[in-house]
């Protein structure tokens, strides 16, 4: 059974607000380690949102030279504007990106002419392969199953889709129109970690899930209990995940807390994030730790 886990990062600042080499370095090699399938660059969860062009540049130059091809590397590249996610998205490519996946202008509520003009103005200048990003609570509309087939059938350079949608119905919708309708090699991520399997066995092509960044190891279990067709395991590693997902209620946004876990497991690292995005506090901290001892405990 095909099946992928890729771990979208997160992006390791340091105190003064720029990229942490060591620490996004020290990132891509746990998760490679741990066999996690590819990694996403800059989505949601890599806080692109507050940075700089030229700090995304630097990103994506930094995590393709150190994860050089050990596995699937996609760049986000989704900008407000046609201009910049078209010259990011060809740079990305240029250095050795399997992918880029773009969302759409974001805080603007944009109607369905407006969504397909704006893919239709930058898939049709990138030369690679688009995997279109739907994240409705955070852009305010929806790429839903009929303009994301429209698409398809007009750019063949797009290569999938994630869809970061909590109802694992959306995402049914996007693979009845397109992987189980006439694409069959069309990639349907979910978003959502506890929506893996679900999608798996629907037809989909796998998770770009944020709790891979913490437990890799446990994702790439999963992914290969479902190749193995496994589903004791399968079933294990859905319970624990399920367990796991009350780890996004302790900080919203969860990257601060997702840092500070990811330290408490050991690996070296600064807690900085960008503002407006702040350190938890000492009540997150304490929740936290309970979360980690009873999820990480030798009987796990």
């Amino acid at each position: 059974m095909d099946a992928e886990y890729i771990a979208p990062a997160l992006t390791i600042f340091n105190a003064e607000g720029n990229i942490d080499i060591r620490g996004n370095k020290v990132l891509y090699d746990y998760l490679i380690q741990n066999g996690i399938n590819g990694i996403a660059v800059m989505g949601s969860s890599g806080e692109f949102f507050s940075m700089s062009m030229d700090q995304r540049k630097a990103l994506a130059e930094l995590a393709l030279t150190c994860i050089a091809g050990r596995v699937k590397t996609l760049i986000g590249a989704g900008c407000m504007t046609p201009r910049d996610t078209i010259a990011l998205a060809k740079y990305a490519l240029d250095r050795g990106a399997n992918g880029v996946l773009i969302v759409g202008p974001y805080y603007i509520n944009l109607d369905r002419a407006a969504i397909l003009r704006y893919y239709d103005s930058v898939v049709d200048h990138i030369d690679g392969a688009v995997y279109l990003y739907n994240y409705p609570d955070r852009t305010g509309y929806d790429l839903d199953s009929e303009m994301t087939r429209t698409l398809l059938e007009r750019h063949p350079n797009i290569a999938g889709y994630k869809d970061t949608c909590v109802a694992m119905a959306h995402t049914r919708e996007i693979l009845r129109a397109t992987t189980l309708g006439g694409f069959p090699d069309f990639r349907v991520y979910c978003g959502y970690d506890d929506n893996f399997a679900h999608n798996v066995l629907s037809g989909g092509a796998g998770a770009i899930g944020a709790l891979s960044n913490l437990v890799p190891d446990i994702c790439a279990r999963w992914v290969k209990a479902l190749q193995n067709n496994d589903l004791a395991v399968a079933a294990d590693m859905q319970r624990y995940i399920n367990r796991m997902m009350e780890f996004y209620a302790l900080g919203v946004p969860f990257m601060p807390i997702m840092k500070a876990a990811l330290i408490q497991k050991g690996l070296t690292l600064p807690p900085c994030c960008l503002e407006p995005l702040e350190e938890p506090g000492e009540e997150q901290q304490e929740r936290l730790s309970r979360l980690m001892a009873e999820m990480f405990s030798p009987s796990m």
